[in-house]
């Protein structure tokens, strides 16, 4: 048995059961290599940890098997990480139980080469966190329940594939329009910015127009995209207008993005929310980047207090504007300070606060396992929280529409959480998954567009609703769904008329 001591300090930081042949296992190293006093190993430098230790032995122990000592040592490791090191070094101790092997092994070679390793300007990271968000977004929308069901309606937190599809997009702007500022002026920025815009613009009016004349022909069932059913009562509501009215009417609501399928509504949010970002660019060019997050603060307390309709679109009883403008502002941002933060990240207060931000999505994970949702079987969830505390902090604090505040805060844990997670364990995720997810998420845009025709067509021969539980079937539908995407992605089907 030893007693591990802080060097400097002295004082007892836990106990470790080793038998006498495996001293070596305190640094992962082979058998019979013992470390002496000051925490050197002869021969092999300074031990793998960050803060040097020492183990004293505690007379009249006995030895335990070295299967045993090792399971222990691991689990030690990991509290004395967690001990001093913060979030960051919780998820490196994490990792280190999946890297350590037998002795004559190459230590922690495993966690070495899982890690992430940039290549190229492109972080495959956000292209797979992307592909993820539109698969949360084609699931819902195909709306049966599946065996996807179970892993992504809001399963690991308050966060929709919406949310994550925001707050990404604003990102990967944030982070290349810095880049191309060095090299570029703000007048070819913003032009590159305002171009992408009518872009979005073009694709809502063609989606709209398209889904008008679908639904003219008799023999095609156009339900599902032109109206939204609630359906927890079975309420209906039209997409499209179905009263007599002027073409001039008709006009002025294509026009101006107020109909239009619900499956694509975030495309008009995201629209309006790119012909600002020039100005919030400019000022983070010029180092304003404070009175940006405090202006967009402000925007978003204020529509919490009165909510307000400020273009009178469909889209915003889903995506008001005001409030969703603050995750794209606050994705923007970190897209921009990506190195800053990055460096941050390795000082202490900087693994504090990713400690911090670890522990409240591991309290949210838990929180949301006590889901209420009537569409899936009860027997999916805890059930620890009474339900009518899991509805007020659901419906209160992290309202879905308006974007509550306790939503905010699990929308940047999660990812936090997610871009750690990818980070270090990259290469088994990506070998197993990242053929998929990557793919998507480099085609966002395309696979979105497309999405719409897909639910549509898939809606001729299966009935949307949320009560039947038809298992193998909408498991295969909604596999189905994913599969074709994925294949028009891969192959490129009408790439030269479908934007990206």
């Amino acid at each position: 048995m030893y007693e591990g001591r802080h060097v400097q300090k002295g004082e007892p930081i836990g106990m470790l059961l080793v038998s006498g042949a495996t001293h070596g296992l305190f640094f992962g190293l082979p058998a019979g290599i013992e470390p002496d006093l000051a925490g050197q190993t002869p021969g092999l430098g300074r031990p793998h940890l960050p803060v040097e230790r020492r183990l004293a032995p505690i007379a009249g122990a006995s030895p335990v098997p070295l299967r045993a000592a090792r399971v222990s040592w691991l689990f030690f490791t990991l509290f004395l990480h967690c001990k001093e090191g913060g979030g960051a070094e919780w998820v490196k101790s994490a990792m280190l139980m999946t890297g350590i092997r037998r002795e004559g092994g190459k230590g922690l070679g495993y966690l070495r080469r899982w890690r992430y390793v940039p290549d190229g300007p492109r972080d495959l990271r956000i292209d797979f966190m992307r592909g993820m968000a539109l698969m949360l977004m084609i699931v819902t929308h195909v709306e049966i329940i599946s065996v996807f069901n179970l892993f992504t309606s809001e399963r690991f937190g308050f966060t929709t594939g919406a949310e994550i599809f925001v707050i990404l997009s604003g990102f990967v702007l944030g982070q290349t329009k810095r880049r191309q500022l060095q090299h570029s002026d703000m007048a070819t920025v913003s032009y590159s910015l305002l171009r992408r815009a009518a872009t979005l613009y073009a694709v809502n009016i063609v989606i709209i127009v398209s889904v008008l004349a679908l639904s003219q022909l008799p023999w095609l069932n156009s339900f599902e995209v032109t109206h939204f059913t609630q359906r927890h009562d079975e309420l209906i509501y039209s997409l499209y207008p179905i009263a007599a009215q002027s073409r001039e009417a008709w006009f002025n609501q294509i026009l101006f993005l107020q109909i239009g399928p619900q499956q694509t509504q975030i495309l008009g949010l995201y629209f309006y929310l790119l012909l600002g970002t020039p100005l919030v660019v400019w000022m983070l060019q010029r180092g304003y980047g404070g009175a940006l997050f405090i202006i967009s603060l402000e925007l978003y307390i204020a529509y919490q207090l009165y909510p307000v309709d400020i273009i009178d679109a469909q889209f915003e009883y889903a995506f008001p504007p005001l409030a969703w403008q603050f995750i794209y502002t606050l994705g923007l941002m970190c897209g921009w300070y990506k190195g800053e933060l990055q460096s941050l990240a390795k000082t202490l207060p900087g693994k504090r606060v990713i400690g911090l931000m670890i522990a409240i999505f591991l309290v949210l994970f838990f929180v949301i396992q006590n889901n209420t949702n009537p569409f899936i079987p009860a027997r999916f969830f805890l059930h620890v929280l009474p339900d009518y505390r899991f509805d007020y902090i659901n419906n209160v604090l992290a309202g879905k529409n308006e974007l509550g505040l306790l939503r905010v805060v699990n929308d940047a844990c999660l990812l936090l959480a997610l871009y750690l997670l990818l980070s270090y364990l990259w290469l088994p995720i990506s070998r197993a998954v990242g053929w998929f997810f990557i793919l998507m998420g480099q085609n966002s845009l395309y696979v979105f567009i497309l999405h719409l025709y897909v639910v549509m067509a898939i809606s001729q021969w299966v009935r949307f609703g949320l009560w039947q539980h038809a298992w193998l079937e909408n498991t295969l539908t909604h596999g189905l769904a994913l599969a074709v995407l994925w294949l028009m992605a891969r192959f490129g089907i009408l790439r030269r008329i479908v934007p990206n």
